[in-house]
């Protein structure tokens, strides 16, 4: 998983919505189209405001993904890809950008600030098929090891995932459970699930920032897995499930929580087939809900292949990666109500990463070859041609920028 989500995820729509464990309180606004009348369109006057370039940061070659960590403007972790029958490299700095250590490893699994970061290795594999033995390893900010535990693997069995909280804990999937560690590794809790296979169970998830929720997506065609179909599920930081939403169809698309998890984004699609099993048809749904899984908001025709929440959780932008267009639209999460909406005209590729900013009322986008700044009335701020860029950091009064172009890190500062 590169991990905030950009996958091309197969799924379910629903046009009614209830959850077993959720249930819909009067007032609560229906489905809707995403185009209203009064959302304010996207203008662009050209750059209104000035950065200028003031760091070139080579990351060595090879470079997979950077994460940035709470700190921002430079990375906490870089992942670099390995050569040909050889692990790939993580490199751990400082916040004033000084490697701490540079490990060898398999998968990593980093915290949302990357203050955690678990990785998986193989330790022992048959040459064809049969039992694999694993490590899990939990490394600290600087990739220091706090705990590590080994277990064994089927080669093709389903699940082997892991979550990680900004606060060291740890969830593991199996394919048949989830567990919650703490950050000493001891067992927190179990949860028993009643199905498992490499297709259907939990497909994805992110902890929120404060490391006190984690919102899981449940990919269950045929209705086997807790009795919910697909949708998601929300589970505090000791493992206790909190509420469940349920979503009609074969498949949860996209799951995203806010930093203190107040606010949580679902999407989900359906692709429909004739008797010939020709396809003829795509429904596209995104659902905003608060803590308590109640529904804010229910959009009809919207796939949010990418999200992000403002620092406050007062704001949410999402993208719809479908059509020729990839379209964007500005929420007010507490009202659901769209504030405005731009299309990305002619992007041949997806959009790589978004970032809010909220004191300065900016939206931060990387896509194609390009990063580009948005103000919050619809209005272009300012935009620069950035070979491949992909990771992204923006200071939340907007002044300073960040971004992984290929194998390098360019910083910018606003000038005027």
């Amino acid at each position: 998983m590169k991990h905030f989500v950009k996958s091309f995820i197969f799924l379910s729509l629903i046009s009614s919505i209830l959850c077993c464990a959720i249930s819909r309180e009067s007032g609560v606004k229906m489905p809707s189209e995403i185009e209203p009348a009064d959302t304010i369109r996207y203008v662009d006057k050209g750059n209104i405001f000035e950065y200028e370039m003031v760091k070139e940061i080579d990351l060595g070659e090879n470079v997979y993904k950077a994460w940035f960590g709470k700190d921002g403007e430079y990375p906490r972790l870089v992942k670099h890809y390995g050569e040909v029958g050889k692990p790939g490299l993580a490199s751990f700095y400082t916040t004033d950008f000084n490697r701490a250590s540079e490990i060898e490893v398999g998968t990593l699994y980093p915290s949302p600030d990357a203050e955690y970061t678990g990785m998986t290795n193989v330790i022992g594999s048959p040459a064809t098929g049969g039992t694999m033995k694993m490590k899990f390893v939990l490394l600290d900010r600087d990739g220091n090891e706090i705990w590590e535990k080994e277990y064994e693997k089927e080669y093709h069995e389903g699940g082997g995932s892991y979550y990680v909280s900004d606060k060291g804990i740890v969830v593991e999937y199996s394919g048949k459970t989830l567990t919650f560690y703490d950050s000493k590794g001891d067992k927190v809790r179990g949860v028993e699930l009643l199905y498992a296979g490499v297709e259907r169970g939990i497909t994805g998830g992110f902890f929120s920032k404060d490391g006190n929720y984690l919102v899981v997506r449940v990919h269950d065609p045929d209705k086997e897995i807790f009795s919910t179909g697909t949708g998601a599920m929300l589970f505090n930081n000791l493992g206790v499930e909190l509420w469940r939403f349920k979503t009609e169809g074969n498949n949860a698309c996209a799951v995203y929580i806010s930093p203190k998890g107040k606010y949580i984004i679902v999407s989900s699609v359906n692709l429909g087939y004739d008797e010939q099993g020709i396809y003829r048809s795509l429904e596209r749904t995104t659902y905003l809900l608060n803590r308590e899984g109640h529904l804010i908001r229910e959009y009809s025709n919207l796939l949010s292949s990418i999200a992000d929440f403002s620092s406050s959780e007062n704001y949410a932008i999402v993208f719809d990666a479908t059509g020729k267009g990839k379209r964007a639209y500005l929420l007010d999460t507490k009202t659901g109500d769209r504030l405005f909406k731009f299309s990305l005209m002619g992007t041949r590729w997806h959009v790589n990463n978004v970032r809010i900013a909220e004191a300065g009322k900016l939206i931060g986008i990387a896509y194609d070859n390009k990063v580009e700044l948005i103000q919050f009335n619809g209005v272009k701020a300012w935009s620069q041609e950035v070979s491949n860029p992909e990771d992204l950091w923006l200071s939340d009064d907007g002044s300073k920028i960040a971004v992984r172009s290929e194998n390098k890190i360019l910083r910018f500062e606003k000038v005027n």
